[in-house]
């Protein structure tokens, strides 16, 4: 990566599993950090030392007013923007930054209507689907783009994988249990028949996209980019890749979905939503990002399951 023109970058949700990364990474590269956050983050992963860190809700207008007013900034990413914070940075910072980033989700184009999925795929979540208000933010930033010029970037990441968050089980949770039923070489559902396809991003490498952004805002600014590892595998393989990493003997049994919800009706697994997400396909082109941004991901999902795995022995959740 060539070195750019320094950056003074307002990070929001920048003490989260993607969200220091991108902090610790734009900091790495120079730019001047800072994370605003409500205070209320106890989850502990590390910023660099270079990263201020300010307090405000950035759902207040009155408090982000309060908080950013001293700063003079470039760049404004929202790693989890809702409708409210997207209008309030509008309506205090447009026409004062050069770039807003937010983050989205590939879940807004689900069901896929073919494979793979691309930033031209329609989108268009039924009202009340857990994507629809991501839909909604997506939709209000390019308005704001195509009317005013608000320098918008939206990235949207697939499933999210990697040390510091359990990884999304064999039911569509986070469950711990799943790493503990490998361990003792336990039967694992499998949701159907295995074979609806799988594409998850390295935590880590999601980050280097936002960072790719913020330095090349004549090529990101107005666009889309669906960002996540290279290829998609099967659900099968993808469960079977913890099992490599794990030295598990457990056996994989396909299983149909409402035998899956039946069979966890009463611990409070297999959340009937998630379990049906999850044997969607999920399989996204990122050629764009590559084009365009150089975004190159160095991990495949069999060595991004690795590393998760040993965090989880590490943080002694197995």
């Amino acid at each position: 990566m060539k070195t750019c023109r320094k950056r003074s970058v307002l990070l929001m949700g920048g003490t989260g599993e993607v969200g220091h990364h991108i902090a610790n990474g734009l900091a790495l590269r120079g730019h001047d950090v800072v994370v605003l956050g409500r205070g209320k983050d106890g989850r502990g992963f590390e910023l660099d030392g270079r990263v201020r860190r300010i307090q405000a809700d950035k759902n207040d207008a009155d408090a982000l007013d309060h908080a950013v007013a001293p700063l003079a900034l470039d760049v404004v990413i929202d790693t989890v923007p809702s409708e409210t914070s997207l209008r309030n940075v509008h309506g205090l910072l447009a026409g004062k930054i050069q770039h807003y980033i937010h983050c989205s989700s590939t879940g807004v184009y689900a069901p896929l209507r073919y494979v793979p999925g691309d930033e031209e795929h329609p989108w268009d979540p039924k009202p009340g689907d857990f994507f629809a208000t991501c839909a909604a933010r997506d939709q209000l930033a390019l308005e704001l783009f195509g009317r005013s010029g608000f320098p918008v970037t939206i990235l949207r990441p697939t499933m999210i994988i990697g040390p510091g968050a359990l990884p999304v089980d064999n039911l569509g949770g986070r469950s711990a249990q799943f790493l503990q039923d490998l361990a003792a070489n336990r039967p694992i559902e499998l949701p159907e028949d295995g074979d609806a396809l799988v594409q998850a991003g390295l935590n880590v490498d999601l980050a280097q996209a936002f960072v790719l952004a913020v330095e090349q805002p004549e090529r990101a600014i107005g666009q889309i980019f669906n960002i996540s590892c290279k290829r998609a595998v099967t659900l099968r393989d993808y469960l079977g890749f913890f099992k490599e990493a794990m030295g598990s003997a457990s056996a994989l049994a396909p299983t149909p979905i409402e035998t899956i919800l039946a069979n966890h009706r009463t611990d409070g697994r297999g959340d009937e939503y998630w379990l049906r997400f999850l044997c969607l396909h999920m399989c996204y082109d990122i050629a764009k990002a590559r084009e365009r941004l150089g975004f190159d991901p160095p991990s495949d999902l069999r060595h991004s399951v690795m590393l998760v795995v040993e965090w989880a022995r590490q943080a002694k959740r197995i």
